[in-house]
């Protein structure tokens, strides 16, 4: 894993811009809010993303079109310590990376209404037009 000064350098302004210039995407309000604080999640623990099966750590992963490779030995310091490089701001991170978590989002949602869940009637009920809302968007 070696990252060159200039890639890292790169990589960051890639970042600062597109968080400037991104238009919102069509999505539905609550699936992208739980995206976005997954988003969060991620930033503050990387680790998450295997944990969440949104990645592997034999998977090849590009950070801003810095590609490289992360071996089971550089798992997990070596991954936060190249995920803080990368993304030294939580708040750029979660501008462009929330998309990315969308999915997961929806399908936390969608566990949630399973009858086991514990979660109320209303939540239920909100849950299913927000999902429901975001069939109709796509």
């Amino acid at each position: 894993m070696s990252l060159q000064q200039k890639d890292v350098v790169a990589a960051r302004e890639v970042a600062r811009i597109a968080a400037r210039t991104l238009r919102p995407l069509r999505t539905e309000r609550t699936i992208r809010s739980l995206a976005k604080e997954i988003a969060d999640q991620v930033w503050e623990t990387p680790w998450l993303l295997v944990e969440k099966d949104l990645l592997t750590v034999e998977e090849q992963t590009t950070f801003n079109g810095v590609t490289m490779h992360l071996a089971k030995k550089d798992w997990p310091d070596g991954w936060r310590m190249t995920y803080r490089v990368l993304w030294p701001d939580s708040q750029v991170h979660r501008i462009i990376m929330w998309p990315r978590f969308y999915k997961a989002a929806r399908t936390q949602l969608i566990a949630m209404l399973d009858a086991k869940s514990g979660t109320s009637e209303l939540m239920k009920e909100r849950i299913h037009m927000a999902i429901v809302e975001d069939f109709e968007k796509r």
